[in-house]
């Protein structure tokens, strides 16, 4: 028996591989620098770079308007993905999700 992730979690798991282990230091977005520019009270800009340079953005655009997004389930596991490593990262680019699903 063979499986096979659901296409609507692709660029969520596409994500998680570009980002690296969040346990990692060395990690794009870590576990450990979240929680350092949180005590810092920074906003984590070099997180938001980090995501808008993989193409987060573009996956929050429905592909009628030219970008990836297909799903309401897909942008929600992008979401998912980036609050489990930094919920402020995921707060600040949590801007564009609703507007991602008005269509």
């Amino acid at each position: 028996m063979s499986w096979r992730v659901p296409a609507q979690y692709e660029a969520a798991i596409a994500l998680e591989q570009a980002l690296g282990d969040p346990r990692s230091a060395a990690s794009a977005i870590s576990f450990q620098s979240a929680v350092q520019l949180d005590e810092r009270e920074d906003f984590p800009q070099p997180h938001v770079d980090a995501l808008v340079r993989w193409g987060y953005l573009r996956n929050m655009v429905p592909q009628a308007s030219g970008g990836l997004l297909s799903t309401f389930e897909g942008a929600a596991a992008l979401q998912r993905a980036v609050a489990r490593r930094d919920l402020t990262a995921a707060i600040a680019l949590g801007q564009s999700f609703p507007g991602s699903v008005a269509e």
